[in-house]
C-alpha cells in the first residue's frame, strides 16, 4: 500500500490523536516527579501562590488538552471527505501545542500565559471553519452541538488565558481570589467542557441503529456534558446560589455513564467495562464533593479541612486521576481491540494484554497509594507507581508508541 501523506493523516484527525496521546503520556510522566514535589508542600498558604500550584495546573492543561485532541481527532475523522478538515486539524494542533506550552513555560515565566488565549482562539477558529464546512455537508445534531459545546469550553480558555496572562488589570475583581468559589467553578468548567464532550462521544461509538432506549441515555449524557458547564460558567459570573442546580447535569452525566457501562458489559471488551465502571465511581464521589465544594450547601469534613488543605488537594488529586485514567482505560481498551462496536474483535498480543492489565492495575494502585500516604504516614514519594504504571501500560498497548494515533 502507498504511504499516507501527512494531509491525508491530518483530514482523518489522526494526527490530532497523536498530539492527543503525547500530551496525556507526557502529564503521566511528569506526575511521577510532580505529585511528590508538588504535595511536598503542606503550608496551605505557600501552596496557593507558590510554583508548586502553577505546576499542578499545568499537568492539569496537558490532561485536558490532550483529551481535547482526541475528541478533536474523533469529530474530525466523521466525515473525512470535507477538503476544510486539512486547516481545521492543523489549526487545532498548532493552537494546542501553544495553549499548553503557555503554561508549562508559565510555571517559570509568567510572561508565556499570554499564549495561551491565542491557542485558545486557533482552537475556537480550527472548530469553526470545520464545523461550517460540515453543516453544509449535512452533519447531525449530535455532533454539531459537541462542536459548539468545545467551542464555548474554547471562548473560556481563551478568558482563563488572559486572566492568567494579567491577573491585576485583565481579571474582574468579583471573580474573587484564585482559590475563591467563582474561579475555582470556572475551572472545573474547562475541565468539565471536554472530560464530558469525549465520554458522550465515547458513549454514540457503543450505540446501534436500533438501540431507541439507550440513544435516549446518550441524550441525557449529552445534556450533562452540555449543561454541568453552562451552570457553572453562568454560576461563576452571576449569582452563586445557582450552585444549587448543579445537581442536574451532574445525575444526567452519571446516568449516562451508567447506561455505558450496561451497554459496555454485553459489547465490548472486559477493559472498557472498567474504564466506564471507574468513571462512574468517580462521577459518583464527584457529586459528594460537590456537595460542599462551593461553600454548600453542606460544610466540607473536618478531617479534609479548607479548599487548599493538604488531605483535601490529597482527595481533588484522586478524584482527577480516576476520571482521567477510566477514560484512558475506555480509549486504549479500544484501541488494542478495535472499535466498540466491531463483531471480530482483534487478537490481543503479549504487551497489549499487560498494557490492559496495568492499566486497570493503576486505576487501583493510584487511590489506594494517595489514601495509604496520609492513613498511614508514609512518605510522599510512594504516590508515583500510580501514574508511572499507567504511563508503561499506555506504551504497551501502543507498541511503545508506533501506533498511537489509531484510537
Amino acid at each position: 500500500m502507498p504511504q499516507e501523506s501527512s494531509s491525508d493523516l491530518l483530514a482523518r484527525g489522526e494526527l490530532n490523536r497523536l498530539l492527543g496521546w503525547t500530551l496525556v503520556l507526557a502529564a503521566l510522566v511528569a506526575a511521577v516527579w510532580l505529585d511528590p514535589w508538588s504535595l511536598a508542600e503542606s503550608n496551605k498558604e505557600v501552596w496557593s501562590n507558590s510554583p508548586h500550584a502553577l505546576a499542578r495546573h499545568a499537568q492539569a492543561v496537558l490532561f485536558g488538552m490532550g483529551f481535547f485532541q482526541l475528541a478533536a481527532g474523533r469529530i474530525f475523522s466523521s466525515v473525512p471527505a470535507l477538503v476544510p478538515t486539512r486547516v481545521a486539524p492543523s489549526l487545532v494542533c498548532g493552537g494546542t501545542i501553544a495553549y499548553c506550552a503557555a503554561y508549562v513555560a508559565g510555571v517559570v515565566w509568567p510572561t508565556a500565559h499570554w499564549l495561551a488565549p491565542l491557542g485558545a482562539a486557533a482552537n475556537l477558529v480550527g472548530l469553526s471553519i470545520w464545523l461550517r464546512s460540515a453543516r453544509r455537508k449535512g452533519v447531525g445534531m449530535f455532533l454539531t452541538l459537541m462542536v459548539l459545546t468545545l467551542c464555548f469550553g474554547m471562548l473560556l480558555d481563551i478568558s482563563m488565558g488572559l486572566f492568567a496572562s494579567s491577573p491585576d488589570s485583565l481579571r474582574p475583581k468579583y471573580l474573587g481570589p484564585l482559590d475563591g468559589v467563582r474561579l475555582r467553578m470556572l475551572r472545573l468548567a474547562r475541565a468539565a467542557v471536554i472530560a464530558l464532550s469525549l465520554l458522550t462521544l465515547l458513549y454514540q461509538d457503543l450505540i446501534r441503529d436500533e438501540d431507541r432506549y439507550w440513544r435516549w441515555c446518550g441524550w441525557i449524557l449529552q445534556a450533562g456534558a452540555v449543561g454541568m458547564p453552562v451552570l457553572l460558567v453562568a454560576t461563576a459570573l452571576t449569582v452563586v446560589s445557582l450552585k444549587y442546580l448543579l445537581g442536574l447535569p451532574a445525575q444526567a452525566a452519571l446516568l449516562g455513564v451508567l447506561a455505558a457501562v450496561w451497554l459496555a458489559s454485553r459489547r465490548s471488551s472486559l477493559g472498557e467495562v472498567w474504564g466506564w465502571t471507574v468513571v462512574a465511581a468517580s462521577m459518583f464521589a464527584g457529586m459528594f464533593m460537590g456537595l460542599y465544594a462551593f461553600e454548600g450547601p453542606l460544610t466540607a469534613p473536618s478531617f479534609l479541612g479548607e479548599y487548599n488543605d493538604w488531605n483535601r488537594r490529597l482527595l481533588r488529586l484522586a478524584h482527577a486521576y480516576l476520571i482521567v485514567l477510566g477514560t484512558v482505560c475506555i480509549l486504549q481498551s479500544r484501541l488494542v481491540h478495535g472499535r466498540a462496536t466491531d463483531q471480530r474483535p482483534r487478537p490481543l498480543q503479549w504487551y497489549q494484554r499487560a498494557g490492559l492489565a496495568l492499566l486497570c492495575i493503576s486505576t487501583l494502585l493510584t487511590p489506594i497509594l494517595i489514601w495509604m500516604v496520609p492513613a498511614r504516614d508514609l512518605p510522599i514519594t510512594f504516590l508515583w507507581p500510580g501514574p508511572a504504571t499507567a504511563a508503561v501500560g499506555i506504551l504497551l498497548c501502543t507498541r511503545l508508541g508506533s501506533d498511537m494515533s489509531l484510537c
